[in-house]
């Protein structure tokens, strides 16, 4: 079994010491050697302080990882000196794949290392504290009652102490999940962090251990989860289950080879395979992949407190041999794993948080967050039928349905299906699935605007599907054509999440693909929300903002606004004035919501099917938000058989509620 507790550098401050240790199946010795090279950080360009070198040994009792052997080595006890912080890397020698004598590894970095520098560095300190965690109230909320926000942590604003910084402005959102994008080390400063490199690492540029553990904490005490983007599907080029062992041994395509000798081995390499999409494969058809996957999940929820995890490309896990196309190479484009992998994985992560006080729900539940990236196919892994623990799952269709409205200046023929999720492939999805005798709520997550896409404010501007830029901003686009989006995204059937800046119309372009794509940093316009652009009375703070706010606290406030598929319906479906009509309720509490995508003023004769008072909700919470004293919209429907004519503003819509 992979154990963390054995690999890494462990300090003794109480002898000014540290002992390095490092997992190397399938390197023993004879004929491989191993050594680290450490020096005091401060030291690093001073070419008169060389780095110590120390050999390393193969430990005295060994045991399994996966089906390998573990090959721990480790060095002896070394001398450190106190409150000083060391970089370290290792390296390996051994004989050459192709023959040829021995040869050394690139320098590596340590896979199981707690801390970073430069982004190939391994680092440990020996002034590190037990963090003093303030969160022992907290809650995980239900996913079927989150707002998530999405943000990348250096866009958003530069760092974990800058987003600590905004949480009050977050909360004011009524956001109470944050997802960062990957905050693992990467080699590049200019980096999403999908091609990762050390999995139990924070990025040093955005703070390190210290400052993530800080802002987790900040977010509990304000009622906020935070959940991370991991990457499992693939590393980078310089992960150290691959550099480390490039010159020694090939890459492998299946889950077993057979050598000269005609004797069958599983591959040398614990973690990385020679097949290649994003980066080289991590193979869960090897039981060392699966477990070092486990030990990642299970030391951030434990050192960190996260609350969840978003699996980036979970439809690229390798647990089956991909297809091969006419040419005789793997066709990712059709691969489909069993998902083994991720249940799996899913079950281990969701049976820890059990013991774990926060994500403690009613009868004996847990409300562990795990997301799921399979664009489109959310019906599928929130169904009984993926028998996995994941409870929430990305879902393109709103976002597409959304692209092409803006692009096109029309209402989409699926986009009300979508919000209501009433088609019939999710029909098989329930409010809550069964985990292991469970019953866990299980909820699709709904967007118009995500990481991997332009803005929706940019497609509306520019009126283009398929773009090539990068760095491109509109010039002054009309920001009020966002307000329908907003309010669709936010009275919809299951769980909304926003990008960062959506809310006050960020609007850069992103291209569809190529390294400036993922590896451009696009700071979002604080300025946006200070804007100029008010309404009579309001404060100055550009009103999709406020839009945003008021539509957040509605959703928080009345739980029909976060109900099932099944307590919703339908209404109004008009594609040529472009607005649509749904209802929603639970228990005693019933809405219905009319938005107009259209540029004009429309007059609806809406079924309101109760009698009693309707009150425009949204009207009312945006005239509070400006002192407007004034009475929002209300109308009185004496015959519940008939409609009742409302005007829907341009750009806009109401949000109704009915009392008796």
């Amino acid at each position: 079994m992979f154990d963390l507790s054995k690999a890494g550098a462990q300090v003794d401050k109480s002898n000014n010491t540290v002992k390095f240790s490092l997992f190397l199946p399938s390197m023993t010795s004879p004929p491989f050697s191993v050594r680290v090279l450490y020096i005091a950080k401060q030291d690093q360009f001073d070419k008169a302080v060389p780095s110590t070198a120390v050999d390393l040994q193969p430990a005295q009792s060994q045991g399994t990882w996966g089906q390998l052997s573990q090959c721990l080595w480790e060095s002896a006890p070394q001398p450190v000196k106190q409150n000083t912080t060391y970089l370290y890397r290792y390296e390996i020698t051994g004989p050459a794949k192709n023959g040829g004598g021995n040869v050394h590894s690139i320098f590596l970095g340590d896979p199981c290392a707690r801390e970073t520098s430069s982004g190939v560095f391994s680092v440990f300190s020996t002034n590190d504290s037990p963090f003093p965690w303030e969160d022992q109230s907290f809650k995980v909320p239900s996913i079927k009652d989150a707002i998530i926000y999405e943000l990348n942590v250096s866009e958003f604003n530069r760092n974990f102490p800058g987003i600590v910084d905004r949480l009050p402005y977050l909360k004011s959102l009524g956001v109470n999940v944050l997802e960062l994008l990957p905050v693992t080390s990467v080699h590049d400063e200019c980096n999403w962090g999908y091609m990762p490199m050390f999995y139990f690492s924070p990025e040093e540029r955005f703070g390190g251990p210290q400052a993530l553990k800080q802002l987790v904490n900040e977010s509990h005490k304000a009622g906020i989860a935070v959940i991370l983007d991991m990457v499992y599907a693939h590393t980078d080029g310089q992960f150290h289950y691959q550099s480390g062992y490039d010159r020694f041994f090939d890459l492998w395509r299946d889950d077993q080879y057979t050598d000269p000798a005609g004797a069958t081995h599983y591959s040398p390499n614990p973690i990385v395979s020679g097949w290649s999409r994003f980066g080289h494969k991590s193979d869960f058809r090897m039981r060392s992949t699966m477990e070092f996957y486990k030990a990642i999940n299970r030391y951030w929820i434990e050192e960190f407190h996260v609350d969840g995890f978003r699996y980036d490309h979970v439809n690229g896990f390798l647990d089956t041999a991909p297809p091969l196309d006419r040419d005789g190479n793997p066709d990712f484009d059709s691969y489909r794993p069993t998902f083994k992998s991720l249940q799996e994985l899913t079950k281990d992560t969701y049976q820890l948080s059990k013991g774990i006080g926060r994500f403690k729900g009613p009868n004996g539940i847990s409300h562990l967050i795990q997301i799921a990236e399979d664009l489109s196919k959310g019906s599928y892994q929130l169904a009984p039928v993926s028998a996995s623990a994941i409870n929430g799952c990305w879902e393109e269709t709103v976002f597409e349905a959304s692209t092409d409205m803006a692009i096109y200046d029309c209402l989409n023929g699926s986009y009300l299906n979508e919000l209501l999720l009433s088609d019939s492939r999710w029909d098989a999805v329930k409010p809550t699935k069964n985990v292991d005798g469970d019953e866990i709520p299980v909820s699709p997550i709904l967007y118009n605007n995500c990481h991997d896409k332009s803005h929706l404010m940019y497609r509306i501007d520019r009126k283009k599907k398929w773009d090539d830029t990068g760095f491109d901003y509109p010039g002054d686009p009309d920001w009020t054509r966002l307000q329908p989006y907003a309010i669709a995204l936010l009275t919809a059937v299951g769980t909304p999440m926003l990008w960062e800046g959506e809310e006050f119309r960020e609007a850069y372009g992103l291209p569809n693909d190529g390294q400036c794509r993922v590896r451009g940093t696009r700071p979002i316009c604080w300025e946006y929300f200070y804007s100029q652009l008010e309404l009579p009375g309001s404060p100055v703070v550009l009103p999709l903002t406020s839009l945003y706010r008021c539509l957040g606290a509605l959703r928080m406030q009345y739980a029909a606004l976060r109900g099932p598929r099944d307590n919703a319906k339908k209404e109004i479906e008009d594609f040529n004035r472009k607005t649509v009509v749904f209802r929603r309720w639970l228990n005693s509490e019933v809405f219905v919501i009319a938005i107009n995508f259209s540029c004009n003023t429309v007059h609806l004769d809406i079924p309101f099917g109760h009698a009693g008072k309707w009150t425009d909700e949204l009207e009312k919470a945006m005239k509070r938000a400006v002192n407007d004293t004034t009475p929002p919209c209300e109308i009185n429907v004496t015959d519940p058989s008939k409609p009742a004519g409302v005007d829907i503003p341009s750009n806009f819509g109401r949000i109704f509620k009915f009392s008796d």
